[in-house]
Protein backbone atom coordinates (compact mmCIF):
# COMPACT_ATOMS: atom_id res chain seq x y z
CA UNK A 1 0.00 0.00 0.00
CA UNK A 2 1.35 3.44 -0.96
CA UNK A 3 2.24 5.66 1.98
CA UNK A 4 -0.29 8.33 1.05
CA UNK A 5 -3.13 5.77 1.24
CA UNK A 6 -2.48 4.90 4.87
CA UNK A 7 -4.50 7.80 6.34
CA UNK A 8 -7.50 6.77 4.21
CA UNK A 9 -7.09 3.15 5.29
CA UNK A 10 -7.02 4.19 8.96
CA UNK A 11 -10.14 6.37 8.56
CA UNK A 12 -12.05 3.61 6.79
CA UNK A 13 -10.99 1.05 9.42
CA UNK A 14 -12.14 3.36 12.22
CA UNK A 15 -15.47 3.83 10.44
CA UNK A 16 -15.77 0.05 10.08
CA UNK A 17 -15.27 -0.34 13.84
CA UNK A 18 -17.86 2.38 14.48
CA UNK A 19 -20.26 0.54 12.17
CA UNK A 20 -19.56 -2.70 14.06
CA UNK A 21 -20.54 -1.19 17.41
CA UNK A 22 -23.50 0.64 15.89
CA UNK A 23 -24.95 -2.55 14.43
CA UNK A 24 -24.39 -4.36 17.74
CA UNK A 25 -26.27 -1.57 19.51
CA UNK A 26 -29.15 -1.72 17.05
CA UNK A 27 -29.28 -5.51 17.25
CA UNK A 28 -29.30 -5.46 21.05
CA UNK A 29 -32.45 -3.34 21.02
CA UNK A 30 -34.07 -5.34 18.20
CA UNK A 31 -34.03 -8.79 19.85
CA UNK A 32 -37.68 -8.49 20.88
CA UNK A 33 -38.55 -7.88 17.21
CA UNK A 34 -36.84 -11.06 15.99
CA UNK A 35 -33.16 -10.12 15.66
CA UNK A 36 -30.89 -13.09 16.40
CA UNK A 37 -27.59 -12.30 18.12
CA UNK A 38 -24.54 -14.51 18.60
CA UNK A 39 -25.53 -15.76 22.03
CA UNK A 40 -25.96 -19.04 23.84
CA UNK A 41 -29.24 -18.14 25.43
CA UNK A 42 -31.44 -15.85 23.36
CA UNK A 43 -34.05 -17.90 21.50
CA UNK A 44 -36.29 -15.53 19.58
CA UNK A 45 -38.27 -16.40 16.50
CA UNK A 46 -36.04 -15.05 13.79
CA UNK A 47 -37.44 -12.29 11.59
CA UNK A 48 -35.93 -12.88 8.16
CA UNK A 49 -36.41 -9.33 6.88
CA UNK A 50 -35.09 -7.62 10.02
CA UNK A 51 -31.99 -9.83 10.24
CA UNK A 52 -31.28 -9.45 6.54
CA UNK A 53 -31.66 -5.67 6.71
CA UNK A 54 -29.41 -5.22 9.74
CA UNK A 55 -26.71 -7.63 8.61
CA UNK A 56 -26.64 -7.14 4.84
CA UNK A 57 -28.18 -3.75 4.07
CA UNK A 58 -27.42 -1.53 7.04
CA UNK A 59 -23.72 -1.16 6.05
CA UNK A 60 -24.93 0.32 2.75
CA UNK A 61 -27.27 2.66 4.60
CA UNK A 62 -24.33 3.72 6.77
CA UNK A 63 -22.08 4.72 3.87
CA UNK A 64 -24.98 6.55 2.17
CA UNK A 65 -25.70 8.52 5.34
CA UNK A 66 -22.02 9.30 5.83
CA UNK A 67 -21.67 10.45 2.21
CA UNK A 68 -24.82 12.57 2.53
CA UNK A 69 -23.36 14.25 5.60
CA UNK A 70 -19.95 15.08 4.07
CA UNK A 71 -21.57 16.41 0.88
CA UNK A 72 -23.95 18.54 2.96
CA UNK A 73 -20.95 19.97 4.87
CA UNK A 74 -19.14 20.70 1.61
CA UNK A 75 -16.50 17.99 2.13
CA UNK A 76 -17.32 15.73 -0.84
CA UNK A 77 -13.79 14.30 -1.09
CA UNK A 78 -14.31 12.39 2.16
CA UNK A 79 -16.85 10.15 0.43
CA UNK A 80 -14.30 8.80 -2.06
CA UNK A 81 -13.40 5.18 -1.35
CA UNK A 82 -16.02 4.98 1.40
CA UNK A 83 -17.15 1.64 -0.03
CA UNK A 84 -14.10 0.02 1.60
CA UNK A 85 -15.76 0.51 4.98
CA UNK A 86 -18.18 -2.34 4.17
CA UNK A 87 -15.68 -5.19 3.53
CA UNK A 88 -13.57 -3.88 6.42
CA UNK A 89 -16.67 -4.09 8.63
CA UNK A 90 -17.26 -7.75 7.76
CA UNK A 91 -13.59 -8.49 8.45
CA UNK A 92 -13.79 -6.69 11.81
CA UNK A 93 -16.82 -8.79 12.72
CA UNK A 94 -15.01 -12.02 11.78
CA UNK A 95 -12.07 -10.94 13.94
CA UNK A 96 -14.39 -10.23 16.88
CA UNK A 97 -16.12 -13.60 16.44
CA UNK A 98 -12.83 -15.50 16.71
CA UNK A 99 -11.44 -13.23 19.43
CA UNK A 100 -14.52 -13.93 21.57
CA UNK A 101 -14.45 -17.64 20.69
CA UNK A 102 -17.94 -17.50 19.15
CA UNK A 103 -17.07 -19.17 15.83
CA UNK A 104 -18.96 -22.37 16.72
CA UNK A 105 -22.14 -20.37 17.24
CA UNK A 106 -22.10 -18.83 13.75
CA UNK A 107 -23.94 -20.07 10.66
CA UNK A 108 -21.02 -19.40 8.30
CA UNK A 109 -22.92 -19.99 5.02
CA UNK A 110 -25.47 -17.39 6.09
CA UNK A 111 -22.75 -15.00 7.26
CA UNK A 112 -20.89 -15.27 3.96
CA UNK A 113 -24.15 -14.78 2.06
CA UNK A 114 -24.97 -11.64 4.03
CA UNK A 115 -21.44 -10.32 3.53
CA UNK A 116 -21.40 -10.90 -0.24
CA UNK A 117 -24.83 -9.33 -0.70
CA UNK A 118 -23.88 -6.45 1.58
CA UNK A 119 -20.72 -5.70 -0.40
CA UNK A 120 -22.63 -5.94 -3.70
CA UNK A 121 -25.35 -3.60 -2.43
CA UNK A 122 -22.69 -1.17 -1.20
CA UNK A 123 -20.99 -1.26 -4.61
CA UNK A 124 -24.24 -0.39 -6.41
CA UNK A 125 -25.00 2.38 -3.94
CA UNK A 126 -21.46 3.72 -4.20
CA UNK A 127 -21.49 3.84 -8.01
CA UNK A 128 -24.97 5.30 -8.47
CA UNK A 129 -25.62 7.31 -5.30
CA UNK A 130 -22.34 8.18 -3.60
CA UNK A 131 -19.92 8.98 -6.43
CA UNK A 132 -22.17 11.50 -8.23
CA UNK A 133 -21.33 14.79 -6.53
CA UNK A 134 -24.87 15.78 -5.64
CA UNK A 135 -27.05 16.01 -2.59
CA UNK A 136 -28.62 12.73 -1.57
CA UNK A 137 -31.53 14.44 0.18
CA UNK A 138 -34.77 13.25 -1.52
CA UNK A 139 -36.28 15.52 -4.18
CA UNK A 140 -39.93 16.11 -3.28
CA UNK A 141 -40.76 16.67 -6.94
CA UNK A 142 -39.63 13.17 -7.86
CA UNK A 143 -42.85 11.46 -6.78
CA UNK A 144 -42.01 8.29 -8.72
CA UNK A 145 -39.04 7.63 -6.46
CA UNK A 146 -41.26 7.86 -3.40
CA UNK A 147 -43.63 5.29 -4.89
CA UNK A 148 -40.75 2.84 -5.24
CA UNK A 149 -39.70 3.55 -1.65
CA UNK A 150 -43.25 2.91 -0.47
CA UNK A 151 -43.27 -0.40 -2.36
CA UNK A 152 -39.95 -1.38 -0.77
CA UNK A 153 -41.36 -0.55 2.67
CA UNK A 154 -44.43 -2.67 1.94
CA UNK A 155 -42.29 -5.66 0.87
CA UNK A 156 -40.18 -5.29 4.01
CA UNK A 157 -43.30 -5.28 6.21
CA UNK A 158 -44.57 -8.45 4.50
CA UNK A 159 -41.21 -10.21 4.78
CA UNK A 160 -40.91 -9.21 8.43
CA UNK A 161 -44.00 -11.28 9.19
CA UNK A 162 -42.07 -14.38 8.12
CA UNK A 163 -40.26 -15.94 11.06
CA UNK A 164 -38.25 -19.09 11.49
CA UNK A 165 -37.56 -21.19 14.53
CA UNK A 166 -34.07 -21.19 15.98
CA UNK A 167 -33.43 -24.94 15.75
CA UNK A 168 -30.16 -24.54 13.76
CA UNK A 169 -29.03 -22.00 16.35
CA UNK A 170 -30.00 -24.41 19.14
CA UNK A 171 -27.91 -27.14 17.52
CA UNK A 172 -24.93 -24.80 17.32
CA UNK A 173 -25.37 -23.86 20.99
CA UNK A 174 -25.55 -27.51 21.99
CA UNK A 175 -22.43 -28.26 19.95
CA UNK A 176 -20.64 -25.27 21.51
CA UNK A 177 -21.39 -26.42 25.06
CA UNK A 178 -20.61 -30.04 24.21
CA UNK A 179 -17.19 -29.17 22.77
CA UNK A 180 -16.32 -26.94 25.74
CA UNK A 181 -17.44 -29.65 28.15
CA UNK A 182 -15.25 -32.27 26.47
CA UNK A 183 -12.28 -29.92 26.62
CA UNK A 184 -12.98 -29.19 30.29
CA UNK A 185 -13.19 -32.91 31.06
CA UNK A 186 -9.83 -33.50 29.43
CA UNK A 187 -8.11 -30.57 31.16
CA UNK A 188 -9.77 -30.55 34.57
CA UNK A 189 -11.77 -33.78 34.90
CA UNK A 190 -9.34 -35.58 37.22
CA UNK A 191 -8.93 -32.42 39.28
CA UNK A 192 -12.69 -31.98 39.73
CA UNK A 193 -13.34 -35.69 40.36
CA UNK A 194 -10.71 -35.71 43.10
CA UNK A 195 -12.56 -32.94 44.98
CA UNK A 196 -16.24 -33.76 44.29
CA UNK A 197 -18.28 -36.96 44.38
CA UNK A 198 -21.80 -35.42 44.21
CA UNK A 199 -22.98 -35.51 40.58
CA UNK A 200 -25.26 -32.48 40.95
CA UNK A 201 -22.43 -30.37 42.38
CA UNK A 202 -20.16 -31.58 39.55
CA UNK A 203 -22.83 -30.49 37.07
CA UNK A 204 -22.90 -27.03 38.68
CA UNK A 205 -19.10 -26.76 38.59
CA UNK A 206 -18.83 -27.70 34.91
CA UNK A 207 -21.70 -25.36 34.02
CA UNK A 208 -20.10 -22.42 35.83
CA UNK A 209 -16.75 -23.23 34.20
CA UNK A 210 -18.25 -23.39 30.70
CA UNK A 211 -20.26 -20.21 31.16
CA UNK A 212 -17.29 -18.29 32.54
CA UNK A 213 -15.19 -19.53 29.61
CA UNK A 214 -17.92 -18.31 27.27
CA UNK A 215 -18.03 -14.87 28.91
CA UNK A 216 -14.23 -14.57 29.14
CA UNK A 217 -12.66 -16.47 26.24
CA UNK A 218 -8.88 -17.15 26.25
CA UNK A 219 -7.96 -13.98 24.32
CA UNK A 220 -9.82 -11.76 26.80
CA UNK A 221 -8.35 -13.62 29.77
CA UNK A 222 -4.88 -13.05 28.34
CA UNK A 223 -5.55 -9.30 28.25
CA UNK A 224 -6.87 -9.39 31.82
CA UNK A 225 -3.64 -10.95 33.00
CA UNK A 226 -1.79 -7.88 31.71
CA UNK A 227 -3.81 -5.52 33.92
CA UNK A 228 -1.03 -5.35 36.52
CA UNK A 229 -2.30 -2.03 37.92
CA UNK A 230 -5.34 -3.75 39.42
CA UNK A 231 -4.61 -5.01 42.92
CA UNK A 232 -7.47 -7.54 42.89
CA UNK A 233 -8.99 -9.02 39.76
CA UNK A 234 -10.75 -12.10 38.43
CA UNK A 235 -8.49 -14.36 36.41
CA UNK A 236 -8.36 -17.92 35.12
CA UNK A 237 -11.01 -19.92 33.35
CA UNK A 238 -13.41 -19.80 36.34
CA UNK A 239 -12.81 -16.06 36.88
CA UNK A 240 -11.99 -16.26 40.60
CA UNK A 241 -11.16 -13.01 42.36
CA UNK A 242 -7.65 -12.90 43.79
CA UNK A 243 -4.76 -10.56 44.53
CA UNK A 244 -2.56 -12.89 42.48
CA UNK A 245 -2.88 -13.81 38.82
CA UNK A 246 -4.32 -17.33 38.73
CA UNK A 247 -3.67 -19.95 36.09
CA UNK A 248 -6.64 -21.90 34.73
CA UNK A 249 -5.78 -24.86 36.98
CA UNK A 250 -5.51 -22.63 40.06
CA UNK A 251 -8.78 -20.88 39.26
CA UNK A 252 -10.57 -24.25 38.92
CA UNK A 253 -9.21 -25.31 42.32
CA UNK A 254 -10.45 -22.08 43.90
CA UNK A 255 -13.76 -22.14 42.02
CA UNK A 256 -14.47 -25.72 43.12
CA UNK A 257 -13.69 -24.79 46.73
CA UNK A 258 -16.08 -21.82 46.58
CA UNK A 259 -18.93 -23.87 45.09
CA UNK A 260 -18.31 -26.79 47.46
CA UNK A 261 -18.45 -24.45 50.45
CA UNK A 262 -21.75 -23.01 49.27
CA UNK A 263 -23.13 -26.48 48.54
CA UNK A 264 -22.40 -27.57 52.10
CA UNK A 265 -23.75 -24.31 53.54
CA UNK A 266 -27.18 -24.89 51.99
CA UNK A 267 -27.31 -28.64 52.66
CA UNK A 268 -30.56 -28.32 54.62
CA UNK A 269 -32.38 -26.41 51.87
CA UNK A 270 -34.73 -27.95 49.34
CA UNK A 271 -32.78 -29.11 46.30
CA UNK A 272 -33.90 -26.44 43.83
CA UNK A 273 -33.27 -23.66 46.34
CA UNK A 274 -29.90 -25.21 47.19
CA UNK A 275 -28.80 -25.16 43.55
CA UNK A 276 -30.00 -21.60 43.09
CA UNK A 277 -28.23 -20.31 46.22
CA UNK A 278 -25.02 -22.18 45.43
CA UNK A 279 -24.75 -20.45 42.05
CA UNK A 280 -25.87 -17.16 43.59
CA UNK A 281 -22.94 -17.23 46.02
CA UNK A 282 -20.61 -17.46 43.03
CA UNK A 283 -22.30 -14.60 41.18
CA UNK A 284 -25.46 -12.94 42.49
CA UNK A 285 -26.59 -11.58 39.11
CA UNK A 286 -29.95 -13.16 38.22
CA UNK A 287 -29.11 -13.41 34.53
CA UNK A 288 -25.94 -15.28 35.48
CA UNK A 289 -27.81 -17.73 37.70
CA UNK A 290 -30.44 -18.63 35.13
CA UNK A 291 -27.95 -18.87 32.28
CA UNK A 292 -25.75 -21.25 34.27
CA UNK A 293 -28.87 -23.33 34.89
CA UNK A 294 -29.53 -23.29 31.13
CA UNK A 295 -26.02 -24.69 30.61
CA UNK A 296 -26.78 -27.35 33.23
CA UNK A 297 -29.85 -28.41 31.26
CA UNK A 298 -27.95 -28.69 27.97
CA UNK A 299 -25.09 -30.59 29.63
CA UNK A 300 -27.42 -33.10 31.28
CA UNK A 301 -29.74 -33.61 28.31
CA UNK A 302 -27.31 -33.31 25.39
CA UNK A 303 -23.64 -33.50 26.34
CA UNK A 304 -23.37 -36.02 29.19
CA UNK A 305 -26.45 -38.16 29.98
CA UNK A 306 -24.74 -39.41 33.15
CA UNK A 307 -25.81 -36.09 34.69
CA UNK A 308 -29.45 -36.58 33.69
CA UNK A 309 -30.53 -38.17 36.96
CA UNK A 310 -28.88 -35.41 39.01
CA UNK A 311 -30.42 -32.68 36.87
CA UNK A 312 -33.88 -34.27 36.87
CA UNK A 313 -33.85 -34.39 40.66
CA UNK A 314 -34.14 -30.58 40.64
CA UNK A 315 -37.52 -30.51 38.91
CA UNK A 316 -40.57 -32.57 39.71
CA UNK A 317 -41.77 -33.09 36.15
CA UNK A 318 -38.57 -34.93 35.25
CA UNK A 319 -37.97 -36.45 38.70
CA UNK A 320 -41.28 -38.24 38.25
CA UNK A 321 -39.62 -40.35 35.55
CA UNK A 322 -37.60 -41.97 38.33
CA UNK A 323 -40.62 -42.77 40.53
CA UNK A 324 -42.40 -46.01 39.74
CA UNK A 325 -45.64 -45.40 37.88
CA UNK A 326 -48.89 -46.63 39.35
CA UNK A 327 -49.60 -50.15 38.10
CA UNK A 328 -53.07 -51.32 39.06
CA UNK A 329 -52.15 -54.93 38.31
CA UNK A 330 -49.46 -54.96 41.02
CA UNK A 331 -51.01 -52.68 43.66
CA UNK A 332 -54.00 -52.80 45.89
CA UNK A 333 -56.31 -49.77 45.85
CA UNK A 334 -54.90 -48.65 49.20
CA UNK A 335 -51.33 -48.84 47.79
CA UNK A 336 -52.35 -46.87 44.72
CA UNK A 337 -53.93 -44.19 46.92
CA UNK A 338 -50.78 -43.98 49.05
CA UNK A 339 -48.52 -43.78 45.96
CA UNK A 340 -50.64 -40.99 44.47
CA UNK A 341 -50.26 -39.04 47.73
CA UNK A 342 -46.46 -39.45 47.56
CA UNK A 343 -46.37 -38.20 43.96
CA UNK A 344 -48.47 -35.21 44.94
CA UNK A 345 -46.12 -34.43 47.85
CA UNK A 346 -43.07 -34.56 45.53
CA UNK A 347 -44.47 -32.12 42.99
CA UNK A 348 -45.86 -29.77 45.64
CA UNK A 349 -42.41 -29.53 47.27
CA UNK A 350 -40.90 -28.73 43.88
CA UNK A 351 -43.58 -26.10 43.26
CA UNK A 352 -42.73 -24.43 46.58
CA UNK A 353 -39.05 -24.27 45.60
CA UNK A 354 -39.87 -22.84 42.17
CA UNK A 355 -42.03 -20.17 43.81
CA UNK A 356 -39.14 -19.27 46.16
CA UNK A 357 -36.80 -18.81 43.21
CA UNK A 358 -39.22 -16.38 41.56
CA UNK A 359 -40.06 -14.46 44.74
CA UNK A 360 -36.39 -14.12 45.75
CA UNK A 361 -35.37 -12.87 42.31
CA UNK A 362 -34.63 -9.14 42.15
CA UNK A 363 -35.79 -9.14 38.53
CA UNK A 364 -39.40 -8.65 39.68
CA UNK A 365 -40.51 -5.33 41.10
CA UNK A 366 -42.22 -5.21 44.49
CA UNK A 367 -45.55 -4.69 42.73
CA UNK A 368 -44.94 -7.72 40.50
CA UNK A 369 -44.04 -9.92 43.49
CA UNK A 370 -47.30 -8.97 45.23
CA UNK A 371 -49.27 -9.68 42.04
CA UNK A 372 -47.51 -13.03 41.62
CA UNK A 373 -48.33 -14.08 45.20
CA UNK A 374 -51.99 -13.19 44.66
CA UNK A 375 -52.06 -15.11 41.38
CA UNK A 376 -50.50 -18.16 43.05
CA UNK A 377 -53.07 -18.11 45.87
CA UNK A 378 -55.86 -18.02 43.28
CA UNK A 379 -54.20 -20.88 41.39
CA UNK A 380 -54.08 -22.94 44.60
CA UNK A 381 -57.80 -22.39 45.09
CA UNK A 382 -58.49 -23.33 41.47
CA UNK A 383 -56.38 -26.52 41.64
CA UNK A 384 -58.12 -27.74 44.79
CA UNK A 385 -61.55 -26.90 43.38
CA UNK A 386 -60.76 -28.75 40.14
CA UNK A 387 -59.48 -31.79 42.04
CA UNK A 388 -62.63 -31.77 44.20
CA UNK A 389 -64.79 -31.60 41.07
CA UNK A 390 -62.97 -34.60 39.55
CA UNK A 391 -63.29 -36.71 42.70
CA UNK A 392 -67.06 -36.21 42.92
CA UNK A 393 -67.48 -38.79 40.17
CA UNK A 394 -66.10 -41.36 42.63
CA UNK A 395 -67.53 -39.88 45.83
CA UNK A 396 -67.75 -42.44 48.59
CA UNK A 397 -65.69 -44.98 46.62
CA UNK A 398 -62.21 -46.32 47.25
CA UNK A 399 -60.82 -44.40 44.23
CA UNK A 400 -61.86 -41.00 45.58
CA UNK A 401 -58.46 -40.10 47.17
CA UNK A 402 -56.59 -41.47 44.15
CA UNK A 403 -58.49 -39.22 41.73
CA UNK A 404 -58.14 -36.17 44.00
CA UNK A 405 -54.36 -36.56 44.48
CA UNK A 406 -53.67 -37.50 40.85
CA UNK A 407 -55.58 -34.45 39.60
CA UNK A 408 -53.63 -32.15 41.93
CA UNK A 409 -50.37 -33.82 40.88
CA UNK A 410 -51.04 -33.24 37.16
CA UNK A 411 -52.14 -29.65 37.67
CA UNK A 412 -49.06 -28.96 39.81
CA UNK A 413 -46.67 -30.46 37.24
CA UNK A 414 -48.19 -28.18 34.59
CA UNK A 415 -47.90 -25.19 36.94
CA UNK A 416 -44.21 -25.92 37.56
CA UNK A 417 -43.56 -26.10 33.82
CA UNK A 418 -45.38 -22.78 33.36
CA UNK A 419 -43.33 -21.10 36.12
CA UNK A 420 -40.05 -22.52 34.77
CA UNK A 421 -40.86 -20.88 31.45
CA UNK A 422 -41.59 -17.68 33.36
CA UNK A 423 -38.14 -17.87 34.97
CA UNK A 424 -36.50 -18.15 31.55
CA UNK A 425 -38.47 -15.16 30.27
CA UNK A 426 -37.51 -13.15 33.38
CA UNK A 427 -33.77 -13.46 32.82
CA UNK A 428 -34.06 -12.55 29.11
CA UNK A 429 -36.08 -9.40 29.52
Amino acid sequence: MEWFLWPLFVVHTVLAVVLFFLINLIGKHAIDFGYVSTSLFEEPNESLALNFFIRALFPTVFIILFSSAVVAFDKPDLRLGIIMVVPYYYLVRVGAIFLLNRHRLISWPRYIGHALFGILAAKVAYDYLVLPNRSLIPDLEAAGNELWLALAAFLYAVANKISTSDSPGARRRNAFINSHYKEARIRFGAQIDAKISDDLLKLIVYSVLIYEDYCRPPAIRALERLAFWKKRRTTGIMQVGSDDVLSDTESVNSGVDILTGSWEKYADDEIQQRVHMCISDYNKDNDYIFQVMDVMEILAKRADPSFRGAYDSIYAETALEYIEEIDSSNMTQAEMNSHAQKLRDVVEDSLKNTIKVIENSDVLSEKEVIAFKEAQLKWDDYAKAQAYFEQLEHEGGSMEPLVYNSTLENLTVNRIAELRQKIKVMHNR
